[in-house]
């Protein structure tokens, strides 16, 4: 199993805005469900300044969450992928919806 990663990036695709918002990401590590309740561990959280009417990737950095996965895989639940407005609204593309072609998200990376 390859554990040496050089570099790794985590695209999301973030829906269009009107106007510019200010928009707070956040990456999270799923976990087994304990008895304090947390199914959870934040990765990173980035605030974007977003202002585009066509939408936007945003890379993030993801080499040591994969060095991780590929020395652990036992620990790999996954991970959420949460991108809010002001207002609540998730800006965030995790799943197509009906009629919606494309991407939804791309893990690059070099071994």
């Amino acid at each position: 199993m390859f554990t040496k990663v050089v570099k790794a990036q985590l695209w999301v695709y973030l829906r269009p805005v009107q106007h510019t918002s200010t928009v707070y990401l956040q990456i999270l590590r799923l976990k087994p469900v304990t008895e304090e309740g947390s199914k959870h561990i934040r990765i990173r959280s980035l605030k974007i300044d977003l202002h585009s009417r066509l939408g936007h990737w945003q890379s993030i950095d993801f080499k040591h969450v994969l060095q991780n996965w590929f020395k652990q895989p036992h620990n790999n639940w996954g991970i959420e992928i949460n991108a809010f407005d002001p207002n609540g609204n998730d800006l965030a593309v995790t799943s197509l919806g009906p009629g919606a072609e494309g991407l939804v998200g791309i893990i690059s990376y070099s071994l």
